[in-house]
């Protein structure tokens, strides 16, 4: 029961950021796209594992967890440095097509996906 609270308020979560944007982010522009982190309340995991975003748009991850996580690519394209709970990493503009996995570099067994589109 505690996981589909946890996925239902992350679901919430990222559609209101989706509808609004982020008042903190630090790009002028509204955030396309939020990926939770869930960590140990959801198996260690983001969501969405896949995210699908078009070129250009505005990434930005959600600790919602009660430990600190960060993301890497995998190759070095980007990272996001230390995310703590309850805050919101630094936006990211996906300014090239491809597929990028990630991962938390202090939980090696966290990994997500980032799809840009044309």
């Amino acid at each position: 029961m505690r996981n589909l609270v946890t996925f239902i308020a992350s679901m919430i979560l990222a559609a209101f950021a989706l509808a609004c944007g982020d008042s903190k982010s630090t790009s002028p522009s509204p955030v396309n796209m939020a990926i939770t982190i869930q960590g140990t309340q959801g198996a260690m995991s983001f969501f969405p594992a896949t995210a699908q975003v078009r070129v250009g748009a505005i990434v930005e991850w959600r600790n919602m967890d009660t430990i600190v996580h960060d993301l890497d690519e995998d190759y070095g394209k980007f990272e996001t440095g230390d995310i703590s709970p309850g805050t919101t990493s630094r936006t990211l503009r996906m300014d090239v097509a491809g597929t990028f996995p990630y991962h938390c570099s202090l939980h090696p067994g966290m990994v997500g996906t980032i799809v840009v589109t044309p």
